[in-house]
């Protein structure tokens, strides 16, 4: 008789999961706040203090209309965004309509980060990349020492398993990348068609879902990434209970 596999510890993982990326989380916090004021993002936190004065502008400024031919915009307003009551950086919101080289009309939304002033900062917004950067550096560092994460000894788990900062681009590099990309592509044109849009969507949602979470519904004892980096989550044993002194 086949033996059954092992316990998967979901919502264990998920609550210890939720505490290293609330370490994270702070620290990343704690490190960005001293330049906040010169445009550096703060991370969200789930239970966000966050608040968004936005004001709409008479005309468009010069950098903005340096690159466009006959723009009708349809939204024009900056947007300051303050979290925990410090500056979290402002936002040129633009949505408008372009006349292209060959003579069709393009609409796009942007969304840059600007100074006082309404330049661009140039500065793009990684903070919740760096939360799970920092998240994944701290699991695997410790890991790669045999100790828990802070989330894992606070639910009684332990990873199992040499390749630890495999398992950690494994589990976070995906999510990484993603939370990184928008920083890179602040253009979202508008034209595409929605089917396209609604199919791109679905598709990243099916990927995501696949990667991680199928494993856990069709359980073998291993998730995506422990099985591709050869480690195991297991429950931590119990320390050993001393014999009583004799009388």
């Amino acid at each position: 008789m086949p033996s059954s596999p092992p316990p998967r510890h979901l919502v264990r993982r998920a609550l210890a999961a939720l505490l290293d990326h609330t370490i994270a989380l702070v620290l990343v916090t704690a490190a960005f706040l001293p330049f906040a004021d010169l445009g550096l993002r703060l991370p969200q936190p789930m239970g966000q203090l966050r608040t968004v004065s936005c004001t709409d502008l008479e005309a468009a400024p010069d950098w903005l209309l340096a690159d466009l031919t006959d723009p009708r915009f349809g939204v024009l307003r900056v947007c300051e965004n303050t979290l925990w009551g410090r500056p979290n950086g402002q936002e040129l919101i633009a949505a408008y309509s372009d006349i292209q080289p060959d003579g069709t009309r393009i609409t796009a939304l942007t969304r840059t980060p600007v100074d006082r002033s309404l330049r661009p900062t140039g500065i793009p917004d990684l903070s919740a990349a760096a939360v799970l950067a920092l998240m994944g550096l701290i699991a695997a560092l410790l890991g790669s020492r045999g100790w828990p994460t802070p989330g894992k000894a606070a639910l009684r788990l332990r990873v199992t398993g040499a390749h630890h900062w495999r398992r950690e681009a494994l589990r976070l590099g995906p999510l990484v990348l993603l939370t990184a990309l928008p920083a890179f592509a602040p253009v979202e044109p508008l034209t595409w068609p929605f089917g396209a849009i609604l199919g791109g969507s679905a598709l990243m949602a099916l990927g995501l879902t696949w990667y991680y979470l199928w494993p856990f519904a069709h359980w073998t004892g291993q998730s995506r990434h422990d099985r591709l980096s050869g480690t195991k989550v297991t429950a931590a044993k119990a320390a050993p209970v001393p014999p009583p002194a004799a009388p």
